[in-house]
């Protein structure tokens, strides 16, 4: 794997421009429609299992409910970019730079994933979703591992937002790009 980092904090805002009209490989535009059947697919996963209080959820069941959705576009994705959240703009901005220069496609967790809440809500108006919450959250960190391994360029995006200079020590405080980058580092 290559890895890369992009300094977020010094980019020209002329070179990324951020364009609202993305096509069909961006994933943050997932039709409510398929939320309600991608709801309605975990819900049949938790009702099988009835009302039992040791029940045990099936990770690939779950993870299939929830990103067979999205397996054509994932299947040509090369680039992982890592970003803080709120470089969210400026990580569209890079994407869409890499893809114009590089033919690879990138993936951007945030555009994939943030719609998980999403899914929770649908669930929770008619389910106790305590039961895969935190189920939902191993199987996004197994998922996101996946992703990193199968791509071969991994960008991360470094800003004040992502990673805070303090002195010596370089921290981060979202466990998410905590992961990433510790993941990225093994391949």
């Amino acid at each position: 794997m290559e890895t890369y980092i992009i300094d977020a904090d010094n980019i020209d805002g002329d070179l990324f421009f951020y364009n609202l009209t993305r096509n069909s490989n961006d994933f943050s535009m997932l039709p409510v429609f398929e939320l309600d059947r991608i709801a309605q697919k975990i819900r049949n996963i938790l009702k099988k299992h009835g009302s039992r209080k040791d029940i045990i959820l099936k990770h690939n069941e779950i993870k299939e409910a929830f990103f067979s959705p999205f397996k054509p576009q994932l299947k040509t994705v090369q680039v992982f970019l890592s970003h803080s959240h709120a470089d969210k703009n400026k990580a569209l901005g890079v994407k869409d730079y890499l893809e114009s220069k590089t033919k690879r496609k990138v993936f951007i967790d945030s555009l994939f994933w943030d719609y998980k809440d999403d899914v929770l809500n649908k669930l929770a108006k008619h389910d106790d979703i305590s039961k895969i919450e935190d189920a939902f959250t191993l199987i996004l960190r197994k998922s996101l591992q996946d992703m990193i391994e199968k791509c071969p360029y991994f960008v991360f995006l470094q800003s004040k937002n992502s990673v805070s200079n303090q002195g010596l020590s370089r921290i981060t405080y979202s466990a998410w790009i905590y992961e990433e980058l510790k993941i990225a580092s093994f391949y």
